[in-house]
């Protein structure tokens, strides 16, 4: 299992398999922060297949730990993926599952480099994890 975290203005994944996105991968947002989105593609080889895993997004300052908002908010997304098998004639083929969250505008970021990181852990193997980060820098408008 493999992932890859990208950042977009806007972004919805749909039931076909495919990431729809307008302003992809960014790395640099004015404080107060814009609207956003945070994409995650899981890839599964064909025999780690059927599979459910738990995926948390979180938003790290520099020092690694989760930023949270004033009312003590923790900025985390936790979510559950899940990849089916192929059909005999895609069998062998990687299988690729997207997620998309929109995060809405306003977050009070003091500028400063931090970090979007999504982790996914396979439900039925906690030994069986894959992680991805994406830096971001917030600076003044």
């Amino acid at each position: 299992m493999e992932l890859t975290l990208l950042l977009a203005d806007a972004a919805q994944a749909d039931q076909h398999g495919k990431v729809h996105a307008l302003g992809l991968a960014w790395t640099n947002v004015p404080t107060p922060t814009p609207p956003m989105a945070v994409i995650v593609l899981i890839d599964f080889e064909a025999d780690e297949v059927p599979a459910s895993v738990s995926l948390r997004i979180e938003l790290q300052t520099e020092a690694g730990e989760v930023v949270v908002l004033a009312g003590g908010e923790p900025v985390r997304i936790n979510a559950a993926a899940t990849a089916h098998a192929l059909d005999e004639e895609k069998a062998g083929e990687q299988i690729r599952v997207p997620f998309s969250i929109q995060i809405g505008p306003g977050l009070p970021l003091p500028v400063g480099l931090y970090q979007f990181e999504a982790t996914a852990v396979r439900d039925d193997d906690d030994n069986a994890r894959a992680a991805a980060f994406q830096k971001v820098r917030v600076s003044e408008e």
